[in-house]
């Protein structure tokens, strides 16, 4: 399984959704997540997934927002990202072989 992270890019109804969703309760009143939410690839198919979060933060007056795609699964996870698995396979085993 792997992850997936990136900057979102907010469409026509976001506005929408902010007034009908409430984020989750969270410990820093300038971070707000969302949970349990879809994401769909540029072709519009969905993306199947353990979880997507929507984070918003506030910072200097600028609003960031990013979304986590979170337990893609593979082979599907290799589709989206071709070679980004064997890549992090590597480094793993990187790591392993440094810390033994």
């Amino acid at each position: 399984m792997g992850c997936a992270e990136g900057r979102f890019m907010p469409c026509e109804g976001f506005s929408e959704f902010l007034a009908r969703v409430s984020p989750e309760q969270d410990n820093d009143p300038a971070l707000k997540r969302w949970v349990g939410l879809t994401v769909f690839d540029h072709e519009g198919a969905q993306i199947e997934c353990l979880d997507v979060v929507l984070f918003a933060c506030e910072f200097d007056g600028e609003r960031d927002l990013w979304v986590d795609a979170l337990g893609i699964g593979f082979p599907l996870y290799e589709e989206l990202f071709p070679g980004r698995y064997a890549t992090y396979a590597t480094r793993v085993d990187q790591i392993k072989d440094e810390t033994h």
